[in-house]
């Protein structure tokens, strides 16, 4: 099998790709944290923020399986579910329905995959903060070349994609 190297995922996966110091650790904690100063538009830009709701934020996957690739990512840093309230569950599942429509509408995706990882023997790359993907699917995409080929194949820059599923969100 031929191999195309990703090696920045590890600077990702590490945090060192981290702005916020106030948990470094944690790339998720970086995108669920509120803005501390500054303009609140700008570091969402950076940050690839779709939305902020009361107890999860839906950003673009920095690294996408496809176009619109988006994950959501509840404000509290838990690995498992049931350390989040009832109240972040919920609004977790909503969020998914949200950005099923606003995918639909944005790039006109035929299917989702929609799911979690938890724990190291999932395949989780970041286990310690519980996050939920959606994937919008399309007839004929590169369906998920990156686990038979380690290639990914997307056809859209990811502030394309921001813009029209902000557009699209509401």
């Amino acid at each position: 099998m031929e191999r195309i190297w990703a090696g920045w995922r590890g600077a990702y996966l590490s945090g060192e790709l981290s702005k916020n110091k106030l948990e470094p650790e944690c790339v998720l904690c970086e995108i669920a944290a509120p803005a501390q100063v500054g303009d609140v538009d700008c570091i969402d830009d950076e940050l690839l923020v779709v939305f902020r709701a009361k107890t999860a934020v839906v950003a673009l996957n920095l690294y996408p399986y496809t176009s619109g690739h988006l994950l959501i990512v509840p404000k509290t840093h838990a690995a498992e579910l049931d350390l989040l309230t009832a109240e972040s569950r919920s609004e977790l599942l909503e969020l998914a329905n949200t950005a099923v429509k606003a995918l639909r509408a944005s790039h006109g995706a035929s299917g989702f995959n929609i799911g979690m990882n938890l724990g190291s023997a999932s395949g989780a790359a970041i286990v310690d903060h519980v996050h939920l993907h959606v994937v919008p699917r399309f007839i004929g995409d590169a369906n998920f070349m990156t686990a038979t080929a380690d290639v990914r194949v997307i056809p859209e820059a990811l502030g394309d994609t921001l813009t029209k599923i902000r557009e699209a969100w509401s």
